[in-house]
């Protein structure tokens, strides 16, 4: 059985982290889709820091690469990687993507679409875009998921490694595999303090039939829970003070 997920767990390895390699590389890791995963609620998460200057981007690049290696030795890193690259429209940014091991075990223990060879992929090490085909072919492979298609299927993969709950999951594909133009209308999850600090915001969609859904309230208010107690945290008051953080954090575009 997985750990259930804590701010104190994210508390935990941050504090490590700043002993490691110092306070500023924590504006990294301290945006909410970051900390959720590094509290073990998610798989995944992803960083994405916008600068027109490539020596800028190049430098960012390093001090990631940097926290990562530091944070392999704090607690275990399913994958992940630091780089430079360019969104759809070509804008330049650097960003690394990374899977946390205690986050995996969690989401895999916790969804119902995938049959038991999903704790397989736990042992693989596979990269992030491997994870997602590997999880694609477990769907494939479910009567239920057969008639899918590709692009839905990877929807699919992606909100299992990031936590969505299997109700909020399949209510979104499920209408986008009917394409009805007079379908229900879907609504955002009621994620508190998701925007806490700018970044990929860590919110799914579902359709507003069940907006009272036990098992979706039960998620929104663990997640909303979570990020509460992290950023209400001794803790992340005392960095929020800290002049070199708020500094780094203002250099990486965090404030709103």
């Amino acid at each position: 059985m997985a750990s259930k997920p804590t701010a104190q767990t994210a508390i935990d390895i941050l504090e490590r982290l700043k002993g490691n390699v110092g306070v500023a590389a924590l504006a990294y890791w301290i945006t909410p889709n970051s900390i959720l995963t590094l509290s073990g609620a998610r798989a995944y998460c992803d960083g994405v820091f916008y600068h027109s200057n490539k020596k800028q981007l190049a430098e960012w690049t390093t001090e990631m690469a940097q926290s990562i290696e530091a944070l392999k030795s704090i607690t275990d890193i399913y994958f992940a990687e630091a780089k430079v690259d360019k969104t759809t429209s070509q804008e330049n940014y650097a960003g690394y993507d990374a899977v946390f091991t205690i986050g995996l075990n969690f989401v895999l223990n916790n969804t119902e679409l995938l049959d038991d060879s999903k704790f397989d992929l736990a042992q693989q090490m596979l990269s992030g875009e491997k994870l997602v085909e590997a999880i694609c072919t477990l769907l494939k492979q479910d009567e239920r998921f057969m008639q899918y298609s590709k692009e839905n299927l990877n929807h699919m993969a992606f909100g299992i490694l990031v936590g969505y709950p299997d109700k909020a999951i399949l209510g979104l594909v499920s209408d986008w595999e009917k394409d009805d133009p007079f379908a229900e209308p879907f609504i955002d999850a009621d994620i508190r303090g998701s925007w806490y600090y700018i970044c990929p915001r860590p919110v799914y969609s579902y359709p507003r039939h069940l907006v009272n859904d036990t098992h979706i309230n039960t998620h929104e208010q663990l997640w909303s829970g979570i990020l509460q107690d992290f950023y209400t945290s001794s803790f992340h008051e005392t960095l929020a003070k800290d002049s070199i953080f708020k500094s780094k954090a203002n250099e990486l575009g965090l404030y709103r």
